[in-house]
């Protein structure tokens, strides 16, 4: 797929390219011969009746070209060929608050819904904890070494193959509802999606684009559509926004703390919310926060997080209503996952209600639920390990078209799986940490540990060499990371200690020998790839500058 794209500018268009000839790999599409006949026998129909060729074909082969367009050619119904595709991808969601992942179902009823007719996939994990690498693995089907994106904001390369593109060359009109800095315009995100169908802000139900690409669909069959949305309402600092109409709709999860009290934890904690999450016995002292008081804050930041996960389970059911007041529904499919997941207060977590810097399972275990209506795959759990790369290919392979044959695409469609037609594979789940920004580094030195606690000690420079790497086999998953002035290997069993509290990583194991092996390779790959596609400082497109990288850092809290 990327062959033809090498060199070129950006794709900008739903156009069929170049690319559409490459090879594809099996699939239930019609070949290319069917395709060239279906296009010929559409010139050749009543309204171009006074084209000379078409009255030079006998009956009887003009019966035939029909009928193998009739045969081959797919119908809006056909369960293969959604109408419209919606990958639905919002910023930081712990899966823990989500009911098809164990939480009260009152607190996501929407999500609890959708997940009725959808695969649950219980064991999914994304690259990183942090959204410019974890968007581009999750759009692009590859990670870092094959994306290009060690950092964020960091933009995308135009060789580097997009979702929107796949979909734009097989047919289907492109949107991007964009509400979310790292995956912006001027970082290349919106490859494959024309501008007057790329918009600067996330998707809900009410937008008047949305609506008229729904009616568009309604009035017309042969339309075909592919949607994503980046966004967030759950990103820390986490919004008091949600807070009052949530105490009202659950009077029962209001805390023990008075009104003062509850007002006075919020004011703390969104003032100081960056040196809570990493350095958070230190801050505790600093802000006169008292042991026994200590308990009150954690409910009240919890509970702030627990509104936000509420309103965007609101947000997504009216998506869902409106598709089924278009009566678009049984003809889509939806994926709903994010970029990465969120830590909440664990004793042991080297930080608290963050992502970056993370390696914890609840960064790196991220939910993914599909819905394809009819297409042959049975709703229910899916206990095996799957990875962000693995998306885009399952979408493609879901809708019936051919994976591109791509240097960006690593991850494997799922298709063949979720129809029963294959077991399970034993996939390898590799994640890593960014590289911290310049922007954020400056930050650091000029701040001190008081505000960025160990992560100023683990990471003291932005060499792209700092960074930790992990790989999940199973309910198993290593590490290669900085323990504390050496570098080791640590093991965990997510199943019998999902928090991490017991190292069983054995050098002595083959197994560990091997997945240690594996990590130093993978290590190896992405730093390797970042120091040769390294620029030197003030090169690069004019869009990228670490002024616009610092806004867009500071809108999302990173930095103050």
């Amino acid at each position: 797929m990327g062959s033809s794209k090498r060199g070129l500018s950006r794709m900008r268009s739903t156009a069929l390219f170049s690319k559409a000839a490459d090879s594809p790999r099996p699939s239930s599409r019609p070949s290319a011969e069917v395709e060239k006949l279906a296009r010929f026998s559409r010139t050749a129909s009543p309204a171009n009746s006074r084209t000379p060729t078409v009255r030079r074909i006998p009956p009887v082969i003009l019966a035939l070209l029909l009928s193998l367009l009739a045969a081959c050619t797919k119908q809006p119904s056909d369960p293969q060929s959604p109408r419209l595709v919606i990958l639905y991808a919002p910023c930081t969601v712990s899966k823990a608050f989500l009911a098809p992942y164990g939480a009260e179902e009152w607190l996501t009823p929407n999500l609890a819904r959708f997940a009725e007719s959808a695969v649950i996939f219980g064991n999914h994990r994304t690259e990183a904890g942090s959204s410019g690498i974890a968007y581009a693995a999750l759009f692009s089907g590859g990670h870092a070494d094959r994306h290009g994106v060690f950092q964020h904001p960091a933009a995308v390369g135009d060789a580097v193959d997009l979702i929107a593109e796949a979909y734009a060359e097989r047919g289907y009109e492109t949107y991007f509802w964009n509400g979310h800095g790292m995956t912006s315009n001027r970082l290349n995100y919106d490859q494959g999606v024309p501008p007057h169908r790329s918009f600067k802000r996330g998707l809900v139900a009410q937008d008047i684009q949305f609506q008229k690409l729904l009616e568009g669909l309604r009035s017309d069959p042969e339309r075909r559509a592919f949607v994503t949305t980046t966004f967030t309402v759950t990103h820390g600092p986490y919004s008091q926004d949600y807070l009052a109409p949530y105490l009202a709709l659950h009077p029962e999860e209001r805390p023990e703390s008075t009104a003062d009290e509850l007002a006075r934890w919020i004011r703390v904690y969104r003032d100081d919310h960056i040196a809570f999450a990493y350095n958070f016995e230190e801050t505790l002292k600093r802000r006169g926060i008292p042991p026994s008081a200590t308990p009150g804050f954690i409910e009240t930041v919890e509970l702030l997080y627990k509104t936000n996960i509420a309103h965007l389970d609101q947000m997504f059911g009216e998506l869902l209503k409106t598709l089924d007041n278009h009566g678009i529904r049984d003809e889509s499919l939806i994926a709903f996952t994010a970029d990465h997941g969120e830590i909440m207060f664990r004793d042991n977590a080297l930080f608290k209600w963050t992502h970056s810097s993370s390696l914890a399972p609840e960064v790196l275990e991220v939910p993914l639920l599909i819905s394809a209506p009819g297409a042959g795959v049975a709703p229910g759990p899916y206990a095996a390990v799957t990875r962000s790369i693995d998306v885009f290919p399952t979408l493609l392979g879901l809708s019936g078209l051919p994976v591109p044959e791509s240097d960006s695409v690593e991850g494997l469609d799922l298709t063949p799986v979720l129809t029963g037609q294959q077991p399970p594979p034993d996939l390898l789940a590799y994640s890593h940490l960014a590289a911290i920004p310049r922007v954020v580094h400056r930050r650091m030195r000029a701040e001190g540990q008081a505000l960025w606690g160990q992560r100023k000690v683990f990471f003291p420079t932005p060499d792209i060499g700092l960074i930790w790497a992990s790989v999940k086999r199973g309910q198993r998953v290593f590490k290669y990371r900085d323990l504390g002035g050496h570098w080791g290997f640590q093991a965990y069993d997510l199943e019998a200690d999902p928090g991490e509290t017991t190292d069983l990583f054995d050098p002595n194991d083959p197994s560990h020998q091997l997945m240690a092996e594996n990590l130093l390779r993978y290590k190896s790959r992405l730093v390797e790839r970042a120091r040769a596609q390294r620029r030197p400082r003030g090169v690069g497109p004019a869009a990228h500058t670490e002024s616009k990288d610092e806004a867009a850092l500071k809108s999302l809290g990173y930095i103050r």
